[in-house]
């Protein structure tokens, strides 16, 4: 055999890997180890193959919710093992800093305020609640047409909307995701629609209750089309149009944020990628180091506030972003940060027991950590949410703390105010992120802002 037929039959004994599943029973942060690993397999074997891939999260009744990195092909096949949508509870990750389609959540949920049902029904001319549902189904409608005008005169980009719904009597709930174009991330589909949702203002004042704009958070997970709740097998995401049992290959396509085919420049060929494959070469492709007359569009908003992510093992020899902790932030956090919230978890999750805590996440920037839990007990609503959930703003240079919630009426509300944290075990934990904290040491003016702070005299 000659040294080409053994390099050859090398690359051929290579198994391409497809897809994984992470979960916390082999260890912490799921997600971004899932991310982490469809970076590092972009490409594989020797010849380079490229192998895009896409994070779905799971509702699985053993394992607590679990995340797949997959390739689309592989993704599909997953997702047609289900005998009915009843038993497929998949939601699309939307990652970070990295580009997707422009998609849209419209939802309102009646009976949770009597008081503003009513208010609307007044402002709306609508007798009964059934038609208001009406007026708001119009409304998101009229939004979604908006959409695809105001991108064609800002733009010259055509959209393509593929609409579904996943209604009950007592919520009304739309999904839209349009195809055409690549948005450079979550952010900026989140200005532009906020650019047209103030463009229709005098129009359409029920927008303000009905568009969700919490779903433009980092790693945010969607349900995804032909899927349901756990808690909810009856109800699933479904197309206005959608005839009998069957998924239509082309029709699932359409109803994926990060997956979208571009084309490629000087050519009238397309290329499939996926958000963390095109996050991963983004440079190449789209940034600086693209040739001009060889760049992809990529559409970019000016009232976007988040940074680009960090890139995965590029060409260039960067780094992936390191795995451990989960991350809402898409700049650089230092590693020691994230060693030191490893190591206190432990003592957060009993501090805040109460709470149901699930997620700890660093906000780069400011000394904030961001609490996502599992509880759906609202201070705001001063009751209990029935599908949304709670998470918590913890200051940890002024060990302070603030629940928040992601129900779209609540975020709308007056904050509440920031109260201190006084068990012993938290603020330990929080002073070891503080230490951490990268600021804490390289800021000559942090010594005036952290000024109120009860523990810097004391250290003094």
């Amino acid at each position: 055999m000659s040294i080409d037929e053994e390099a050859a039959a090398a690359v051929a004994a290579q198994v391409i890997q497809n897809a994984k599943f992470f979960d916390k029973s082999d260890g912490d942060a799921p997600l971004a180890r899932a991310r982490d690993w469809a970076r590092r397999n972009a490409t594989q074997t020797s010849d380079l193959r490229l192998t895009p891939m896409m994070l779905v999260a799971q509702e699985h009744e053993r394992l607590g919710r679990r995340f797949l990195a997959a390739t689309p092909d592989a993704l599909r096949r997953f997702f047609g093992s289900f005998a009915t949508d009843g038993e497929r509870h998949l939601h699309e990750v939307v990652p970070a800093g990295a580009p997707c389609r422009l998609y849209c959540d419209y939802e309102y949920e009646f009976g949770v305020d009597v008081a503003r049902d009513a208010a609307l029904m007044q402002s709306t001319c609508a007798p009964t609640a059934d038609a208001l549902r009406a007026a708001i189904e119009r409304n998101a409608r009229g939004l979604t047409d908006a959409l695809v005008r105001r991108a064609r005169e800002k733009y010259d980009a055509e959209l393509a909307p593929f609409v579904t719904t996943s209604h009950k009597p007592s919520k009304w709930s739309m999904h839209v995701v349009f195809s055409g174009a690549v948005w450079r991330d979550a952010s900026h589909c989140g200005a532009f629609l906020a650019e047209v949702v103030r463009m229709r203002a005098q129009f359409d004042p029920l927008a303000e209750y009905y568009v969700d704009p919490g779903v433009y958070d980092a790693n945010h997970c969607l349900r995804m089309y032909r899927c349901t709740k756990l808690k909810e097998p009856e109800r699933s995401i479904v197309a206005v149009d959608d005839a009998g049992a069957a998924i239509d290959e082309a029709r699932w396509r359409r109803s994926l944020i990060t997956l979208f085919s571009v084309p490629l420049p000087n050519s009238d060929e397309r290329m499939e990628m996926t958000s963390t494959f095109f996050d991963a070469f983004y440079d190449e492709l789209a940034g600086a180091d693209a040739p001009s007359d060889a760049r992809i569009r990529v559409l970019e908003h000016d009232g976007a506030r988040t940074r680009s992510a960090p890139r995965g093992v590029r060409p260039g020899g960067t780094a992936a972003p390191r795995a451990g902790v989960s991350l809402t932030s898409t700049a650089h956090v230092d590693p020691a940060q994230m060693d030191a919230l490893a190591s206190v978890r432990g003592a957060l999750e009993a501090a805040l027991a109460e709470y149901d805590p699930r997620a700890f996440k660093l906000l780069d920037g400011r000394p904030w950590l961001r609490v996502d839990c599992r509880s759906h007990q609202c201070a705001i609503l001063r009751g209990e949410h029935r599908s949304n959930t709670i998470f918590l703003m913890i200051d940890y240079a002024r060990l302070s703390l603030r629940q928040q919630c992601y129900d779209p009426q609540c975020r709308r509300s007056q904050q509440l105010p920031w109260r201190a944290i006084a068990d012993p075990d938290a603020i330990e934990a929080l002073l070891a992120l503080f230490d951490a904290w990268p600021a804490a040491t390289r800021v000559p003016a942090l010594a005036r802002w952290l000024a109120p702070c009860p523990f810097v005299a004391a250290r003094e």
